[in-house]
């Protein structure tokens, strides 16, 4: 197996490997990272997350990977900030009644359906959350001349760690 290789089997198990390690110096409290060692930590994840997403990918369908590459600078967020989770189970929560709707309704029956609903759901969601107009942002997106990111993160820039 090429270095290449075992660095891209090993991702995910250094990021797992990570957020347990950080989750464990991180206050739920809303004050960040209480432990001086875990700024240690988290730098030091940051900064070997850094070198391995920076390698060259051997598989090309490895989305995982470009995933990362393309999300890099959210991923350790919520270290950062303490008004940010560190998990998910709220945004899942969120959109549990779009869901509930979608089978009960018996709409979106083919896979393509179901997953636009559900973006579209979490998109609408994501504005109710953040009091933003979801038909101002969804016009923008349509009326731009090529493929944009919505910007659906928090405002404000990330304090320092």
């Amino acid at each position: 197996m090429s270095a290449h290789a075992r660095r891209d089997a090993g991702l995910p198990r250094h990021l797992r490997q990570g957020r347990l390690l950080l989750l464990a110096g991180f206050d739920k409290d809303g004050e960040g990272v209480k432990d001086p060692s875990a700024h240690l930590a988290c730098y030091r994840i940051e900064a070997r997350t850094d070198r391995l997403l920076a390698g060259r990918i051997t598989h090309p369908p490895n989305r995982l990977l470009q995933r990362l590459r393309t999300e890099r600078p959210a991923l350790f967020t919520c270290l950062r900030r303490p008004d940010v989770e560190a998990t998910n189970w709220q945004a899942e929560q969120a959109i549990r009644p779009a869901v509930v709707t979608r089978k009960v309704c018996g709409g979106n029956r083919t896979p393509r359906g179901a997953a636009t609903q559900s973006i579209v759901a979490s998109v609408l969601r994501t504005c109710a959350h953040q009091r933003r107009d979801p038909l101002e942002l969804l016009v923008s997106l349509q009326r731009s001349s090529h493929p944009i990111v919505a910007d659906l993160n928090l405002p404000g820039p990330a304090p320092p760690i």
